[in-house]
């Protein structure tokens, strides 16, 4: 038997997800015992290495109204993408702030 102390995720860590030009589409990021750390949601662009911070806890710090952070009770840390264009390309991580952190990775395209 396997016991987990602490924050984890309940979702597969590596997930392609493919969308239309133009869809919403929702990032799940489901934690069980997030305790007091915090949720945050970053960005890679393809062929960057540089990290865009995108949500950290239930604030939106991208300057980009398209992209929204929606909390959805008790444990789902949901990224909404509303409007995705051929720009949002890339990856998204979802992380804890355990120490090292915790990353969930989702590799979006749009068609």
């Amino acid at each position: 038997m396997h016991l987990v102390y602490g924050p984890h995720f309940e979702t597969d860590n590596v997930t392609n997800i493919t969308v239309q030009n133009g869809d919403t589409l929702f990032l799940s990021c489901r934690i069980s015992l997030l305790q007091d750390k915090t949720v945050s949601w970053v960005r890679r662009k393809s062929g960057d290495t540089a990290l865009q911070l995108l949500t950290v806890g239930k604030q939106t710090y991208s300057g980009d109204s398209r992209y929204q952070i929606e909390f959805q009770y008790p444990n789902n840390w949901r990224l909404k993408i509303s409007q995705a264009n051929k720009n949002d390309e890339g990856v998204y991580e979802c992380q804890i702030s355990t120490h090292p952190p915790k990353v969930i990775i989702y590799y979006l395209h749009v068609n």
